[in-house]
């Protein structure tokens, strides 16, 4: 051992022989020839030295002259002596009454020092000094931590918030701790862990542990779709359809808890997810499982022929709603196995008919992709009556349906439709043996396909037979009139009033209320006057009364709501040449009348508001030969006429509005609010915002099953503004608040193309007419009558043709 090595404790080999001190421990006299055993105080351990076999003699030594050196020179002490520092003191370690014999059992502590000093035992010394290498532990939350420094080592348990190296390090020495083995699952690092010792113990080391992140993953089967969003913690992972494995980009850190869950189910499967929650352990976690299967199904298939905007498909209340020119559909609700569907058609599209084939069925666990939609575009036929204007009509027998039956050519008649699905036609606007007024009614049997004319005259301008109010008579006959209004009440009954008379001595307008059975083929004088051009008598703004009673008009439009009340607004009063925009109802159970809104003078401005808001103030101006529809959701619908827009300038309008019958309030839905605006057709069979048709009166309009409204014809402004008889069809969607522009011509004044009675073709087409009669039957069909306008030959006048569209 080099002497630079020396400091506490050690054998040397000596080179002369100092005088020894000897030291009484345990009132035992220690001497050369030492052959039993010292107790001493090594560092706090009862420590007994014995002479070792084979050794003359041992002594503990020190000079007393060296007491101020810094090292003890091996030369002063003889061999086999051992060196101890000169201020050591012999600590007694046993009881004065124990003998040194009984200290045997220690020989093995004995044994450990003597391998201490034999192998470098360090211990500091006032020349030699050395100092602790200490610190602080954070974090560390299982064992394995190893520290090292150079050679030195130490472990540390789990938990531990201190440590302290083994060895002490000489001052000016260099030290330098580090992690040599870090626990698993944590990542420890030293700070302040290297340095040069000085003269004092460095405790100032800082150990920090750390959990490591581990990624969190899994394998995925069955996922077939995309849809699918894993989540764990805030993290939302997609998986994309056919994925077998995923992998979130969240780490997950050593033993903290996880729970994989699913956020978002793929359409039309389930998944679950197995082995999701756990403790992180220090490895990767790739055993969280998803399993995925199809739990539900499909149900679309095939169109073909869609060229127009409005289908709308239905399996129970799944709608569908289908632009033009798809090839395709699938139904927005997935079934379950087992389910039964049935894909009808809920709305047609505009001017085509569709239908479904392939359509019903129960799901058997796989998508339904065979359903057929066959669509095609809906054409005009015509049924009956003459390709050319004028002719006085054939009359037959009164109440004797016959083919050979039809009505003499008219306009400005009056229409209802009867539970049977059979048209009925009162009156207008004709030529028999000269102009007048007609009060003939007809009843046409869709079925047979035949006229019967059912009551009235066969003459033109008849007085009319008034008899006794509210007293049903066989002899009873209105005035003859035409654009009076029309409704059909829940027992069957058709209601009259108004209109306009060429009677002899009667000339004007009308306000009287009729009532016809058709089981009796009796009219029924109900209220109203028996004369011409009687003013209103309003009564209050929405109090019914039975003096209360419209003034006489023609051109008004009316309604029937859900109630079975009659509602109807504006018209005109000729010879007075003023227009009205009033809103009246009719109780037919009371028998009162009801003002509703509008103004009691004549002659107003339209005030628009705000397009698509309701308000109070709101209202159409007065205007006649405007038309209208109830839509079945509490609205009543007003296209066009003739009238004031909202400057007051009189003209032909194209504005769109409806009635609240709940609030009693107008909404300005569509077109203009000045008058004479030309149409913007756009693309046949296409919807579009900018569509809209031109301004005109004496239309016909209704409303279809699906809620849509339809308007065919009238005298108006064509595409490039010019005033026509138009034969133009239009759909408007209160949906999307589209007009479609469905059939026939945007230039006006068209001929009819008769083509051949009862069969359907796409170039047939009635010519352009205005006043024409209407009716809309259950099958969404449109039937159309005379009117003045265009036969199929270019002469213009008075028309009795029937068609179908």
């Amino acid at each position: 051992m080099a002497t630079s090595d020396r400091d506490a404790c050690q054998l040397d080999d000596p080179v002369r022989t100092p005088e020894p001190v000897f030291f009484d421990s345990l009132g035992i006299s220690i001497g050369r020839g030492l052959a039993a055993e010292l107790p001493v105080n090594f560092n706090g351990n009862a420590l007994f030295l014995p002479a070792p076999s084979g050794v003359v003699g041992r002594q503990i030594c020190r000079n007393p002259n060296l007491s101020t050196e810094t090292r003890y020179d091996k030369s002063r002490c003889p061999l086999n002596y051992i060196v101890v520092p000169n201020n050591y003191k012999p600590q007694p370690m046993l009881p004065a009454s124990r003998s040194i014999a009984s200290s045997r059992p220690y020989a093995w502590a004995v044994t450990a020092l003597l391998t201490l000093l034999l192998t470098g035992c360090r211990s500091s010394t006032p020349d030699d000094p050395r100092f602790s290498l200490s610190g602080s532990i954070s974090g560390l939350t299982v064992s394995g931590l190893v520290l090292a420094n150079g050679g030195d080592t130490l472990n540390v348990a789990s938990a531990a918030t201190q440590f302290t190296f083994p060895r002490s390090v000489r001052s000016g020495d260099a030290y330098a701790v580090s992690v040599q083995s870090a626990p698993a699952g944590l990542s420890c690092s030293v700070a302040n862990g290297s340095g040069t010792m000085g003269s004092a113990n460095v405790t100032n080391i800082a150990v920090t542990c750390v959990n490591r992140n581990f990624t969190l993953g899994g394998s995925v089967s069955g996922l077939a779709s995309s849809g699918l969003t894993l989540a764990y913690g805030s993290e939302l992972l997609a998986v994309p359809a056919n994925a077998t494995s995923f992998v979130f980009t969240t780490p997950a850190a050593f033993a903290s808890a996880y729970a994989v869950t699913v956020a978002t189910q793929p359409p039309r499967t389930s998944c679950n997810v197995s082995s999701g929650t756990g403790t992180m352990p220090a490895a990767n976690v790739t055993d969280v499982a998803v399993t995925c299967s199809v739990v539900a199904f499909t149900l679309g298939g095939d169109i073909s022929g869609l060229s127009a905007d409005g289908l709308v498909l239905a399996n129970g209340s799944d709608r569908l709603s289908v632009a033009a020119n798809a090839a395709t559909f699938s139904m927005l609700t997935d079934l379950a196995a087992a389910s039964a569907y049935n894909i009808t058609v809920a709305a047609q599209p505009a001017g085509m008919n569709c239908s479904v084939t392939d359509g019903s069925g129960t799901i058997a666990a796989a998508d339904v992709s065979n359903a057929q939609v066959t669509c095609a575009a809906r054409q005009w036929a015509w049924v009956k009556g003459p390709s050319t204007v004028g002719g006085s009509g054939t009359y037959g027998t009164k109440g004797v349906a016959s083919p050979g039956n039809v009505p003499p050519p008219r306009n400005s008649a009056h229409t209802w439709i009867d539970a049977a699905g059979d048209l009925w036609l009162f009156g207008g606007a004709a030529f028999v043996a000269g102009e007048g007024d007609l009060s003939d009614l007809w009843k046409y049997d869709h079925t047979t396909q035949q006229w019967t004319w059912m009551h009235g005259s066969n003459t033109t301008n008849g007085a009319g037979n008034y008899g006794t109010q509210l007293v049903a008579a066989s002899s009873n006959e209105p005035r003859a009139r035409h654009e009076g209004v029309t409704w059909i009440d829940s027992n069957g009954k058709l209601w009259l009033f108004g209109g306009y008379s060429d009677a002899p001595g009667i000339f004007g307008s009308l306000n009287d209320l009729w009532r016809y059975d058709p089981t009796t083929n009796e009219w029924t004088w109900i209220a109203g006057s028996s004369t011409a051009n009687i003013t209103s008598n309003f009564g209050a703004l929405g109090v019914a009364a039975p003096g209360n009673m419209p003034g006489a008009r023609l051109g008004a439009v009316s309604w029937l709501d859900s109630t079975g009340r009659f509602w109807m607004f504006g018209g005109f009063a000729h010879p007075a040449n003023t227009y009205f925009n009033d809103m009246w109802s009719y109780d037919p159970v009371t028998g009162w009348w009801t003002w509703e809104g509008g103004s009691d003078s004549v002659n107003v401005a339209g005030s628009y508001g705000t397009r698509g808001v309701a308000a109070t103030a709101n209202a159409p101006g007065g205007r006649v030969n405007a038309t209208g529809a109830t839509n079945g959701v509490n609205e009543l619908l007003l296209f066009a006429g003739a009238g004031f827009d909202s400057t007051g300038a009189n003209g032909a309008m194209n504005d769109l509005w409806s009635w609240d019958l709940t609030t009693h309030q107008w909404t300005w839905l569509s077109g203009s609010n000045t008058n004479s605006v030309a149409g913007v057709y756009g693309s046949q069979g296409l919807s579009a915002a900018s569509n809209a048709p031109g301004a005109r009166y004496s239309s016909i309009s209704w409303v279809d099953s699906d809620g849509r409204y339809w308007m065919f014809g009238g005298h108006g402004a064509n595409d490039s503004g010019a005033f026509s008889d138009m034969n133009d069809l239009w759909q408007y969607d209160p949906a999307t608040h589209q007009w479609t522009w469905v059939n026939g011509s945007a230039s006006g004044n068209a001929q009819g193309v008769y083509g051949t009675v009862n069969v359907p073709a796409p170039n047939n087409s009635p010519g352009g007419r205005l006043l024409p009669s209407g009716w809309i039957d259950a099958s969404n069909r449109l039937w159309l009558f005379g009117g003045y306008g265009w036969d199929g030959h270019g002469a213009r006048y008075k028309l009795s043709d029937l068609w179908m569209y």
